[in-house]
C-alpha cells in the first residue's frame, strides 16, 4: 500500500511496515529517438507480461493487469530478447491526462526502462503525464527530471507482510492499487 509520508506513524500502529520512498512526478509527453526493438504486445503476450510482473513483484497481479492490458484505449509496450520478456510499460489514457504505470523492467536494464518510457512519450506528445516511481530509480528519475518533469509529492510504500518486491526496475500501477 502507499501512503503520504506523514501518515507512516498511523499505519505503523496497525502493524504495517515501511518499505521505500516513491515520488509522484508530473510533466508532458515529448518526442525522442528510441530503439526499434520495442513492440506492442498482442493478446498472446498478455500472460507473458503477467508472469514477468509476478517475477518482479511477488504475488500475481493478474486480476489488476489483465483488464488494463486489454483496454484498447491504453498504450502498452514490451521488450523481449530471445523470447524472454525483459520489460513492459502501460500508459493508462484518461480524458484529460495520462497515468504512466504499471511498468516493470529487469534488474540492471535501465536502458530498456528508459526506452520504454521514451517510446510511450513519443505517442503522448504534449499530453499531461503523471507517474509514481521509486526514488531510488536514478537513471529513470533523472531522465524524467531532465525532460521537464517535476515532483508533485512523495509517498511511502508499506507492507503488512514482509516485502516481496524484488530489485527490478518498476513503478506503481497507481497509488490506489500499487
Amino acid at each position: 500500500m502507499y501512503a503520504y509520508r506523514e501518515r507512516i506513524p498511523l499505519f505503523r500502529k496497525s502493524g504495517v511496515k515501511y518499505d521505500s520512498d516513491f515520488v509522484v512526478l508530473k510533466g508532458k509527453g515529448y518526442t525522442s529517438p528510441v530503439r526499434a526493438d520495442l513492440k506492442e504486445p498482442r493478446k498472446k503476450d498478455v500472460m507473458k507480461i503477467i508472469d514477468f510482473d509476478q517475477h518482479c513483484f511477488g504475488p500475481s497481479r493478474r486480476k489488476l493487469l489483465k483488464p488494463i492490458l486489454l483496454d484498447s484505449d491504453n498504450l502498452r509496450y514490451m521488450h523481449s530478447e530471445e523470447e524472454r520478456n525483459l520489460g513492459y510499460i502501460i500508459a493508462k489514457v484518461f480524458e484529460k491526462m495520462i497515468e504512466l504505470g504499471p511498468w516493470a523492467c529487469a534488474r540492471g536494464r535501465s536502458d530498456i526502462a528508459v526506452d520504454l518510457v521514451k517510446d510511450t512519450f513519443n505517442r503522448l506528445k504534449d499530453s499531461e503525464v503523471s507517474t509514481c516511481i521509486p526514488k531510488k530509480e536514478t537513471p529513470v528519475t533523472s531522465m524524467l527530471m531532465e525532460s521537464g518533469f517535476s515532483e508533485s509529492f512523495e509517498a511511502a510504500r508499506m507492507f503488512l507482510e514482509p516485502s516481496v518486491a524484488g530489485n527490478d526496475i518498476y513503478l506503481a500501477e497507481s497509488l490506489e492499487r500499487g
